[in-house]
């Protein structure tokens, strides 16, 4: 055997294999606005801040994207678009003295209105609303600040007393108050959560994976990072220019490189996850009226690999 051969062999041998590069996300659309996600499969945005009545929609886990046709007189109600649950939540200005709030669901186009008023305890009063789950949609009246509940699927109302109070899940359809674990309050400092994993520690020095039943995993040390999140069992982060992601089933890491942001935005990075991928969102202009919020964005995917 040629000596040269029986070099690099012992070498292969004695030599540990090495990290496997960065991996580089895909570009999915320059200068998009109004960028969101459903947590679990939908991505969304509008093609530019000008582009009212066609939301885009990619589903990350086919690949597909497609265009869904809204109503021009609708607006995300907020900076930034709601979604949950394959469906997004839009404010519809289509006269009278309240907006009419709409469901636009992202697999078919099909619209659910949400109810403009709930009457309670001999009162009427216009009705915001804020957050959306697989059942249920919450939000405020806008005269006595009680909060409001509807069951979009079958019309049921509840009506809560203004001020702080337990949350519910959303997704359930007896709509139980929100439970995750007993010592959420106390250890769950980075509020993620994908049950039963929570996140826990310090942006600026460690984090780490911590069980309901406890057991915790150290998943970052040292340089300071950002955007911790967790979804769809994979737990993932900004650390300098790159997104790391976790798998916590096969406990590999794998990490992307992260575009140049500009350093004097206000937002220069956002990060939406799915249970499939992560989304880049690279601030371009920003809308600073007001506050400054990304008003264009790059957008990049980062498809993560199959359990």
């Amino acid at each position: 055997m040629r000596p040269v051969l029986v070099a690099l062999l012992l070498l292969a041998v004695l030599v540990p294999a090495a990290v496997a590069a960065d991996r580089r996300p895909a570009l999915l659309e320059r200068d998009a606005s109004q960028v969101a996600d459903d947590g679990e499969r939908f991505v969304t945005f509008a093609r530019s801040p000008r582009d009212r009545d066609r939301l885009q929609v990619l589903d990350t886990a086919t690949g597909e994207r497609r265009s869904l046709a809204t109503d021009p007189r609708c607006r995300p109600p907020g900076p930034f678009q709601v979604t949950a649950a394959g469906r997004a939540l839009l404010a519809c200005a289509r006269g009278g003295p309240a907006e009419q709030y709409d469901l636009l669901d992202l697999r078919t186009g099909a619209i659910t209105p949400l109810p403009r008023f709930i009457a309670a305890d001999g009162e009427t009063e216009p009705a915001v609303w804020i957050r959306v789950g697989r059942q249920w949609a919450s939000g405020t009246g806008t005269a006595t600040g009680r909060n409001l509940v509807v069951n979009w699927r079958t019309g049921e109302v509840r009506v809560f007393p203004a001020g702080i109070g337990p949350g519910y899940d959303l997704d359930d359809p007896v709509l139980h108050e929100w439970a995750a674990c007993h010592d959420w309050d106390r250890r769950g400092d980075l509020g993620a959560y994908d049950h039963p994993y929570f996140l826990t520690g310090d942006e600026a020095r460690s984090f780490g994976l911590l069980h309901c039943n406890g057991g915790r995993r150290v998943l970052w040390r040292g340089r300071r990072l950002e955007w911790p999140g967790i979804a769809g069992g994979r737990v993932t982060w900004v650390a300098g220019r790159r997104l790391f992601v976790y798998d916590v089933r096969t406990r590999r890491r794998t990490a992307f490189r992260v575009p140049r942001t500009r350093a004097l935005a206000e937002w220069p990075l956002l990060v939406l996850r799915t249970d499939r991928a992560a989304i880049l969102a690279i601030t371009q202009t920003e809308d600073c009226d007001k506050d400054c919020w990304p008003r264009t964005s790059d957008l990049y995917v980062a498809r993560f690999q199959r359990h």
